[in-house]
């Protein structure tokens, strides 16, 4: 990913195309290119240097209102508006206050 302030929705699409496992994000009922109505704000600025996933994902959902969550599955990570506890998650990544 390339390093600098990026729109928030770019980057929810770049790791959407370049993880090697699903993820999923919330549209609000959009076409998934559009992504929903609270990605149309915000950005994210991606560090240089070694970037992780893990580190993107932080920067994502903290430039998102602290409604949302990221949720670690088995087989594939969810970017939801949601406040949900799933049976089969691995980890749950919301805003720090």
């Amino acid at each position: 990913m390339k390093p600098g302030k990026q729109k928030l929705l770019d980057v929810i699409s770049q790791l959407k195309g370049g993880l090697p496992y699903l993820f999923r994000y919330d549209t609000g009922g959009r076409n998934y290119r559009l992504g929903h109505p609270d990605m149309d704000v915000g950005s994210v600025t991606i560090p240089t240097g070694n970037v992780t996933t893990r580190m993107v994902i932080n920067e994502v959902i903290s430039s998102l209102p602290p409604d949302w969550q990221v949720t670690v599955l088995p087989n594939r990570v969810i970017l939801y508006k949601e406040n949900v506890t799933y049976a089969q998650q691995i980890e749950r990544i919301r805003r720090k206050p």
